[in-house]
């Protein structure tokens, strides 16, 4: 009897350890991921406005000139839905050092008209302003997709798209590994190293000018990233390093860039529909 008990007992404890093996394992290799999946439905059907504080260091150079540059900057995003359709708006402003690589404030929106993908963009600087806004060729909404911040974690894309005047041959693979945990603001945040590698080769036929209609880009990013439980980055320390060429005018430029983005405040579930009203008008 008392044998029978034991290989019972034994057995209760083999399996005890065995359901907190699986438990655990399922802890680290799934359930982190569930966050990078609310980021993802916040990115493509939720709502939020954020505000990020932005410090970084690197250097830019252009068919042989170079020089580096230390920038704080801040973003501020909108992303929802306005009378039915898809709208990003994108707000930044800061200052750099030396000052001639301050980037003017900006403005841009982009939202889905029917099934073009159309954009406006407000640049102020020195105290001047201008404004323009176009919609590329019927065909191009899905390009909305690709205009979301965070656009790295909705994962791997490829996008081949002719349009009139319009073509874009578009591929982004990016690799997600969960890190651990850490803290903002007293709130959990769960941390993982993203890399993700972009190229694009697009076509400008509505480009006046013929030899700026080819640009070629290459991105390549680094990012330890973490997210708190409702999907929104807290905390993102970035390698960049961008590559742009126009071949017919025999541009090539080269931007590297390191630094950290913090999240300042936000909001979910909330568009600002005023902001978008005021600026496509």
């Amino acid at each position: 009897m008392r044998l029978a008990l034991s290989v019972i007992v034994f057995i209760i404890v083999i399996a005890t350890i065995a359901i907190t093996v699986i438990a655990l394992k399922s802890l680290m290799g799934v359930t982190p991921m569930i966050y990078v999946d609310k980021l993802r439905g916040l990115l493509i059907n939720g709502s939020f406005t954020a505000v990020y504080n932005e410090s970084s260091t690197g250097f830019s150079s252009e068919n042989g000139s170079s020089h580096g540059f230390v920038c704080s900057e801040t973003y501020w995003y909108s992303v929802g839905f306005v009378n039915g359709t898809r709208a990003i708006i994108t707000m930044n402003n800061g200052s750099c050092v030396p000052t001639y690589m301050t980037p003017p404030s900006q403005e841009m929106i982009r939202w889905v008209n029917g099934t073009s993908f159309c954009f406006a963009i407000h640049v102020m600087l020195n105290k001047r302003s201008a404004k323009t806004a176009e919609c590329l060729p019927p065909g191009t909404g899905k390009l909305i997709n690709l205009a979301v911040p965070f656009s790295e974690l909705l994962g791997n894309v490829t996008i081949n798209l002719t349009a009139e005047d319009y073509s874009i041959n578009y591929s982004m693979i990016t690799h997600i590994h969960y890190v651990n945990t850490t803290k903002w603001r007293g709130q959990t945040t769960y941390c993982f190293q993203v890399t993700s590698e972009l190229n694009s080769n697009t076509f400008y036929g509505m480009e006046p000018n013929a030899a700026l209609r080819r640009v070629i880009d290459e991105y390549n990013v680094t990012e330890f990233l973490c997210l708190l439980p409702n999907g929104l980055p807290a905390i993102i320390i970035f390698n960049e390093t961008i590559t742009t060429k126009i071949p017919l005018a025999h541009i090539t430029s080269h931007t590297s860039e390191h630094g950290v983005q913090e999240l300042v405040s936000y909001e979910l579930n909330y568009f600002n529909v005023t902001a978008f009203n005021e600026a496509v008008s």
